[in-house]
């Protein structure tokens, strides 16, 4: 479905993307539009409301920490009174819900308290619904929901979210990358932005040039493409970085120059004039605070990461080279370090106190701190990953949450010279190991090749037939870990393994179809001759029954249409016109056959949208 769709809709979701994936951004955009409707009067749609999911850990009402976390977003523009609690305790306006926007569930540490979230929820999400079906029962008018829930996550460990009642009755979805036409207009547009000269010609020698790096596939990723517009636009004329390491340094390079930009605006003559007052001594301090100010935020963002309750600010302060000298009053020092901490671009307000502008900038950040020298680097990789025997034993701590900080680490020390090879290869022969190295090599870590297929080899041979466990529900669990490990080997770069182990799950009529349709899109990804049948035979096969199947039926029929095969048109349509089939489903078939030009779409949008 298309974000429009999703967060336009009534229903509520969970959001899965990697980090940097724009998981944020599309929040923002959802609450930007839901504003600018009710703004101009079309009202619609429910009211939305961004919640960061820290300010749910407490244990306090729901209402609440909506009116807690609003009032601290919205402090800092200048809001002068406290939301109450009281105004979310009914509709915005009748018959139209709240839609709140969960943002943030994976930047809380603890996963007891991420479970807590997700099962208070829950909880709500399932009381609503309840309600809704007891008023149907009794034949008394529906009422649209209180709240309607969008949470935006990063990947968590394994059964974290199948375990919350939140995943009940819920839409989960992932968030798709950019497509290479959706990379160019956004290149496109930064360029306008920036105002390079012929923007359009500006992003076709973009990602000409894209394509000689290793990063054109990280560059689907909204966070990485922002980074690398800006850095090829800063001068077009130099070779992109050939890897996520080289444009992260170059990227934070860049910030740093615009800071140390000469003139009345760069920030030394900006702490010169504000401290010129206190003596030569203070403006030598400050100068020596600014040369030391990257190495500072460094060791900042690592303690932040270990643990520390922060703010950066104060970390700051109590760091020695930014001591401040007894002339200078404590509120000026801490002004001229808060103002250096913002020039620096990789820091925001939020909340009534500055954080880094981005997750992933903080874990590049602490990495290049612990990779300082080869003491901390060896100190890093013993904290990091630790005994072998804990991989093959299953017991290491390293969950997704983590991943993007450890391919730092990985890639920081490969830069530097140190045989990462030596430390993956014993983790590699493990399976958690080896699923380890898949889920890195998917966020573009670059990883010896020898480690990647000893990894692939690992999980190859692990892999348990699903169809050879008797219990129904045993057997869809183990389909589900058969068909992630299927999708690591993809990852690894293993396609040939990878699609004749889906094969036989993709025809095993045994399991939940959704497992049978995610194999069958696997194979198509490969490639595979096999997968059009399949395909065709998943769309048609089930008989017409609850409106769950349909959606698979759906997705298969959409995936016959993206490899091209003609009989998915007529299965397209004939969902479309099926009022058993999910109005979001039937939607979505309209618009798929919009898209490949099919006559019958238009008629097929108008009795929707009549409907």
């Amino acid at each position: 479905m298309d974000a429009d769709t999703v967060l336009g809709g009534d229903s509520s979701c969970l959001i899965l993307a990697g980090p940097g994936a724009g998981k944020s951004s599309l929040l923002r955009t959802g609450l930007t539009t839901s504003v600018g409707h009710w703004s101009s009067g079309f009202r619609e749609r429910g009211l939305a409301v961004l919640v960061k999911a820290a300010d749910l850990v407490d244990q306090v009402t729901l209402p609440e920490a909506i009116a807690r976390s609003a009032t601290a977003e919205l402090s800092d523009h200048g809001m002068l009174e406290a939301l109450l609690p009281e105004f979310f305790r009914t509709h915005p306006a009748p018959g139209l819900s709240w839609q709140v926007l969960v943002d943030g569930l994976d930047e809380i540490a603890d996963a007891g308290s991420r479970r807590r979230i997700l099962t208070m929820i829950g909880k709500v999400h399932r009381h609503q619904q309840e309600d809704l079906k007891e008023r149907k029962r009794k034949k008394l008018p529906a009422v649209q929901p209180l709240y309607q829930f969008v949470v935006a996550t990063r990947p968590l460990p394994r059964g974290e979210i199948a375990g919350a009642s939140f995943r009940q009755d819920v839409l989960a979805l992932q968030l798709e990358p950019f497509a290479p036409a959706d990379l160019r207009r956004f290149a496109a547009g930064w360029f306008g932005a920036l105002e390079l000269p012929l923007p359009e010609r500006a992003a076709d020698s973009f990602i000409a040039a894209l394509d000689r790096t290793q990063l054109a596939e990280q560059a689907r990723s909204p966070l990485m493409a922002t980074m690398l517009c800006q850095v090829y636009a800063a001068d077009p004329g130099r070779r992109l970085p050939t890897g996520r390491i080289g444009l992260y340094e170059r990227f934070i390079d860049l910030l740093y120059e615009r800071q140390h930009a000469a003139g009345n605006s760069g920030a030394r003559f900006q702490a010169k004039a504000a401290l010129c007052r206190y003596g030569e001594e203070a403006v030598n301090r400050a100068e020596h605070t600014l040369d030391r100010l990257p190495d500072m935020i460094m060791k900042a963002a690592a303690d932040l990461r270990r643990g520390s309750p922060g703010p950066v600010l104060g970390l700051l302060a109590d760091h020695p080279d930014a001591v401040r000298r007894r002339q200078v009053p404590h509120k000026v020092w801490e002004a001229f370090l808060d103002q250096s901490l913002r020039r620096s671009g990789l820091l925001t307000p939020r909340d009534g106190r500055l954080v880094f502008l981005h997750q992933t900038l903080l874990e590049y950040l602490a990495v290049r701190h612990d990779t300082r020298d080869r003491a901390a680097y060896r100190r890093a990789v013993r904290r990091a990953f630790g005994s072998p025997l804990l991989w093959w034993l299953g017991r290491h701590r390293a969950f997704r949450d983590e991943y993007f900080f450890l391919g730092f680490l990985i890639e920081a020390a490969e830069s530097k010279g140190f045989d990462t090879a030596r430390v993956l290869r014993p983790m590699a022969k493990s399976i958690p190991g080896a699923r380890f190295m898949a889920e890195q090599a998917a966020l573009g870590t670059q990883i010896s090749g020898a480690v990647l297929q000893i990894a692939a080899d690992s999980i190859a041979d692990a892999i348990t037939d699903p169809r050879s466990i008797e219990s129904p529900l045993d057997r869809d669990l183990a389909a589900e870990e058969y068909l992630a490990d299927i999708a690591f080997l993809v990852d690894l770069g293993d396609g040939y393994r990878a699609a004749d182990l889906a094969a036989p799950l993709a025809d095993e009529g045994s399991v939940f179809p959704g497992y049978r349709v995610d194999a069958a899109c696997i194979m198509a990804d490969l490639g595979d001759v096999r997968a059009t049948d399949v395909l065709f035979a998943l769309a048609c096969g089930y008989p017409d029954g609850p409106a769950r199947i349909s959606t698979f039926r759906v997705e298969a029929a959409v995936k016959l249409l993206d490899v091209g095969d003609a009989r998915a048109t007529d299965l397209l349509a004939a969902f479309a016109t099926n009022r058993r089939v999910q109005a979001w489903d039937r939607r979505h078939c309209a618009q798929r056959l919009a898209a490949s030009g099919d006559a019958r779409a238009a008629g097929l949008l108008d009795a929707l949208a009549a409907e």
